[in-house]
């Protein structure tokens, strides 16, 4: 996948919320039995979602996806395919942040990229199995890395 194509993945996970379709690709509204009722309606729902996902494919992807049976499926399959991709992108992030300075950028612009790149890193790494109090503490020393950081990278005619 092209890195336009995974950045465009969080772009599906917000339209698919909300227009309520998340199910879809998360597992967790399973395909309706034979005998439903309500069949046809979850086969065109799915359709849509399946067809939302392709339309922001490459032509080479799209194609290797399109004969899945469902939006579930596909986006099992696209996931798979970028889990070596999201390692490879941690550590590009990281070093990019590492690296980031203030140089000759003025001090909104050396934070909004600093800041672009906090975010997403934060979206690629998660941290949900942690309880509130152990994720209310690394948030804290999170915040004072990011802190630390940002004040490393300015010039010195601001310290």
């Amino acid at each position: 996948m092209s890195f336009e194509e995974v950045e465009g993945s969080k772009a599906i996970l917000i339209s698919l919320s909300a227009k309520n379709k998340i199910g879809f690709i998360n597992g967790k509204l399973p395909k309706s039995d034979n005998d439903d009722p309500k069949l046809d309606l979850f086969q065109r729902c799915n359709d849509m979602v399946t067809s939302w996902i392709l339309n922001v494919l490459t032509s080479d992807i799209a194609e290797s996806v399109l004969y899945s049976c469902s939006a579930f499926r596909i986006w099992k399959d696209l996931d798979e395919r970028l889990g070596q991709y999201n390692r490879a992108k941690l550590y590009q992030l990281q070093k990019d942040i590492s690296d980031l300075s203030q140089v000759n950028n003025d001090l909104v612009s050396y934070f909004t990229k600093l800041k672009k790149q906090w975010d997403e890193l934060s979206a690629l790494s998660s941290f949900s199995s942690y309880n509130y109090g152990a994720a209310q503490n690394l948030c804290e020393f999170e915040q004072n890395l990011k802190l630390i950081k940002f004040l490393m990278g300015i010039n010195s005619g601001y310290c």
